[in-house]
């Protein structure tokens, strides 16, 4: 049913991978994550949230939930002196059915993309400083690659914050369209367009995989790189073809106040804007 790729690396200057994925073909999950926390911490938090997710979904949780438990099992094993007191992780994933609906939650700066012969479409939005200054009109897309504080995370699994806001949307995988799930380590080093290009160029996922990797690795690695890409074999007659693929997303004002967020910066939008 799934045609799939995927390809990891730890890039030219970590000593150690601390991403994780996962692909259950049997459930239909994939998922990515992103650990922090330098050598001691980011594997084992990354590795503690990809195990509960998946333990959980086998439960009968949501992917919401299963994240937020994934949360608290990180911290729980951080006061346990497992890793590093500071570990924590993104989360990327995705859970299907077998018309090819599709679950999709994210902590983090780790992405979802939906790509056509045509189009790649962004799913997800970067729980970060910039990408909410991106967002609000503070900055424009051209200052976001070189910004000061583009590895500030706002959310994240993990990193000793007890409440967490997951984001979440649904939507609906067509045939002959493809699903990217990455982490900044890609996306940081090869443009969007690139990566267009090389997954629609390649035969199969297992080869536009191992090049996006390797082009990220090429392109100067400056961390953990992981690429996860999957489609599905539907039948038309069997799914709903008037369905829209799209990730509706929910910001929870009480949890996710991304207003009070920019409040106490200095930043000022006027003056970026004539930047």
């Amino acid at each position: 049913m799934f045609r799939t790729g995927f390809a990891t690396d730890m890039g030219n200057y970590k000593s150690v991978n601390e991403d994780t994925l996962l692909c259950d073909y049997d459930r239909g999950l994939f998922l990515v994550c992103d650990g922090m926390g330098g050598y001691e911490g980011g594997s084992v938090a990354s590795t503690i949230v990809t195990d509960v997710i998946s333990e959980e979904l086998t439960n009968g949780k949501t992917l919401v939930d299963a994240i937020h438990l994934a949360n608290n099992k990180v911290i729980e094993a951080a006061e346990k002196g497992l890793g590093s007191s500071s570990m924590g992780s993104t989360a990327v994933c995705i859970n299907l059915n077998e018309f090819g609906f599709f679950d999709l939650a994210w902590v983090g700066d780790s992405r979802a993309y939906y790509i056509t012969k045509d189009d790649m479409i962004m799913l997800t939005e970067d729980h970060t400083f910039v990408g909410l200054l991106l967002r609000e009109g503070y900055i424009k897309e051209s200052e976001v690659y070189d910004h000061p504080y583009k590895h500030i995370l706002l959310q994240a699994v993990g990193g000793g914050k007890k409440e967490i806001y997951v984001s979440h949307g649904i939507g609906k995988l067509e045939k002959d369209a493809t699903i990217l799930l990455c982490c900044d380590g890609l996306t940081n080093e090869i443009s969007d367009d690139e990566i267009h290009k090389i997954i629609i160029e390649a035969e199969t996922l297992q080869e536009a995989a191992d090049k996006l990797v390797n082009t990220a690795v090429d392109y100067g690695g400056r961390d953990n790189i992981t690429a996860v890409l999957f489609s599905m074999d539907i039948d038309e007659a069997d799914s709903n073809k008037n369905a829209k693929t799209q990730a509706s997303v929910a910001i929870d004002e009480d949890n996710y106040d991304e207003s009070d967020i920019l409040s106490k910066t200095n930043i000022s939008k006027s003056v970026n804007n004539n930047n």
